[in-house]
């Protein structure tokens, strides 16, 4: 167990160990099928769901993942 600094959430668990990783799926018009993605840190998914629908999100540290079909697919 890793101690967290006050002000951090936390689950208790260090996100290095390997049965501690998640799925992320994402589906719908604009997203491109089967593409995989690797391993994300969580602190994506909000600037690309808020990416995907085109609004702001300022406050967000993490960057958008590249879920989007390309110009040619679409």
């Amino acid at each position: 167990i890793t101690p967290m600094p006050a002000g951090h959430g936390g689950h208790g668990y260090s996100p290095q160990q390997p049965d501690m990783r998640a799925a992320f799926f994402a589906t719908g018009d604009g997203i491109a099928a089967g593409r995989n993605l690797g391993l994300i840190d969580m602190q994506q998914i909000a600037p690309t769901v808020a990416a995907l629908l085109g609004v702001s999100l300022p406050s967000a540290t993490g960057a958008a993942l590249d879920v989007e079909l390309s110009r040619q697919q679409k």
